[in-house]
């Protein structure tokens, strides 16, 4: 029997050495996913070791050196984000937040001490007080200055959730890969025939046919502005500003989730789900429930092997609402594949995909810039940016299937 063998997260020291060839963005995503990975570490040995005073010495060890590694991969990330530089023209100084995701372990490091009930919590109002005290640095001869820092609350997740069943939207369920370049490519399969069958001895073999395209595509920026707020907010009521902040996280990626489905491609749209030529249509079939219980036989009939289903919230509550209440919802017409909802879905399509078969390109993770300078100065006003440099990928247009759930 083999055992497929356990990869370890990168290491901050590994992820420096290859700085230089793999450039600066590429090496923020990988130390980000490394993060991520060393914190799948942590809550593995937390569920081995099901109690704090279970841990056992080899246990322990690997614990500690998962948070050593955490800590290490922050500095990284510290590095990665100057603490300001000179590219804003003169007299110009860009502030980064120096809490960067404003992360703690406090609750994985309270759990090498025996508690198991610490969480991690940033205090409220951090950023915002930060932010304030970057914004003051400035001095009244900072015409444009800039305060930055990153977007934690939300942003977009670098690997896809590995269990469907705990995605609460689209984006969790497509896996996202860094790019080093705004422009790239990939390979699209756009017919799948498989003819692998029994053949006598020196009998000719079958040719499956499997047919690809190289699709060259590149980043877009999806970003939008707040109006001016006072200066003041950032002192006097950090959690207003933590509100604004998530709003305009969710804002992009919304915006982001929306051009995943239903970018046309033409100018700087992505090209979408919806759009993308090759999909399998599912046609209506007499009501919702059966319509999507439809979806699940001609997905099977083509070896897919389904992912999630995504519903608008109308298409979904239509379903729930309709069904007898004495069945199982979920096994009768979903089959226990996960249903997501999104409003980016246009209410009568649902979508039903192996999302492994989809990717998000990112250029660069989302961000958010604070503006005090110029006409703001005068007037003790700071106004926000928003923005992530990102598209999608259909890799396999078949392992999407389009649902018609509207009635001609």
């Amino acid at each position: 029997m083999t055992t497929e063998k356990k990869t370890t997260p990168a290491t901050a020291a590994e992820i420096r050495g290859r700085r230089e060839f793999i450039g600066h963005h590429a090496a923020e995503f990988e130390a980000k996913e490394a993060l991520s990975g060393w914190q799948r570490e942590i809550n593995s040995i937390k569920v081995e070791a099901r109690e704090p005073a279970g841990l056992k010495s080899g246990q322990r060890l690997a614990m500690e050196t998962a948070l050593r590694e955490q800590s290490n991969l922050g500095d990284l990330l510290t590095e990665l984000e100057p603490v300001y530089r000179h590219d804003m023209g003169p007299g110009a100084t860009r502030f980064v937040d120096e809490g960067n995701s404003l992360y703690t372990r406090s609750g994985d490091d309270a759990y090498i001490q025996g508690d198991m009930r610490g969480k991690n919590v940033a205090a409220p109002g951090l950023w915002a007080t930060k932010m304030a005290t970057a914004v003051r640095r400035i001095g009244p001869e900072g015409r444009k200055a800039v305060v930055s820092g990153s977007l934690d609350a939300p942003t977009v997740v670098v690997d896809a959730v590995a269990d469907p069943q705990s995605a609460r939207r689209l984006l969790e369920l497509i896996p996202a890969k860094a790019v080093s370049e705004n422009n790239y490519a990939y390979v699209r399969q756009t017919l799948r025939t498989n003819n692998a069958a029994p053949v006598a001895d020196h009998g000719t073999k079958p040719t499956s046919i499997f047919t690809f395209e190289e699709v060259e595509d590149r980043a877009r920026v999806v970003a939008h502005l707040s109006e001016p707020i006072p200066q003041r907010y950032f002192d006097d009521h950090g959690e207003v500003v933590q509100l604004l902040r998530s709003e305009m996280a969710y804002g992009v990626i919304s915006a982001l989730e929306d051009q995943v489905l239903n970018g046309d491609g033409t100018g700087e749209n992505f090209e979408g789900i919806l759009t993308v030529t090759g999909t399998t249509a599912v046609a209506f079939d007499t009501d919702t429930a059966t319509t999507l219980r439809n979806a699940r036989t001609q997905m099977a009939t083509l070896a897919e092997d389904v992912t999630a289903f995504v519903l608008h919230p109308s298409d979904y509550a239509d379903v729930e609402l309709g069904a007898d209440p004495n069945l199982d919802l979920r096994q009768r017409i979903f089959g226990g594949v996960p249903v997501v909802q999104s409003i980016a879905v246009p209410v009568g399509t649902g979508l039903l995909a192996d999302w492994r078969a989809t990717r998000l390109y990112v250029r660069e993770g989302g961000r958010l810039d604070l503006d005090a300078g110029g006409a703001l100065f005068d007037k003790n006003e700071i106004k926000l940016r928003a923005e992530q440099r990102a598209n999608v990928a259909i890799l396999r247009p078949q392992a999407v299937a389009v649902i018609d759930l509207t009635a001609l």
